[in-house]
């Protein structure tokens, strides 16, 4: 993660930020995402609160933005504006003729949003449809994934008192 911090950090400090125009998206996308895996949550903020075109949130590249805004958002305890920013990543333009699961994990992360909103059904669901858009060798997609349905699982039941697989028959 910190190396992919450090470089987009560098990709932004070679050009001016009006500069990108809306291709910033994937740059600060990267770094937003980059440190909130690293617990860098002010420098978040900082970078967040920083004013950008508008237009790239209707390009491929405000993706990556709503993508990782999503994460500070669900890192800082904001899981319905989270999901608005992860569900945002799921309207794509139809030109854009994306495939499979798209430039970003949305689906994954939208369930984990659900999931925090106590909407177990409707986390379970965005899983299993991102799992099903996968191609075979899309690992670390799959892994997430698998991670979303695993803790959809384990909240139904403790629902449902199981505690044992035996429990289950």
């Amino acid at each position: 993660m910190n190396a992919a911090s450090v470089s987009a950090r560098q990709a932004l400090e070679l050009l001016q930020a009006d500069a990108w125009g809306v291709a910033l998206g994937l740059p600060l996308g990267t770094l937003v995402l980059a440190d909130v895996r690293m617990g860098r949550l002010d420098q978040v903020a900082d970078l967040l609160a920083e004013p950008f075109p508008e237009a790239m949130l209707r390009s491929r590249y405000g993706l990556h933005y709503l993508y990782a805004r999503g994460h500070y958002r669900l890192a800082t305890g904001q899981a319905r504006s989270a999901l608005a920013d992860f569900l945002q990543c799921g309207k794509p333009t139809p030109r854009w003729a994306l495939r499979g699961t798209g430039p970003v994990p949305w689906r994954t992360s939208a369930a984990e949003a659900r999931l925090r909103l106590g909407k177990q059904d409707q986390a379970g669901l965005l899983a299993r449809d991102e799992l099903s858009r996968l191609s075979p060798d899309s690992h670390r997609a799959r892994g997430l994934a698998l991670r979303v349905v695993e803790q959809h699982l384990t909240r139904t039941f403790r629902k449902l008192d199981v505690k044992r697989r035996q429990d289950l028959s």
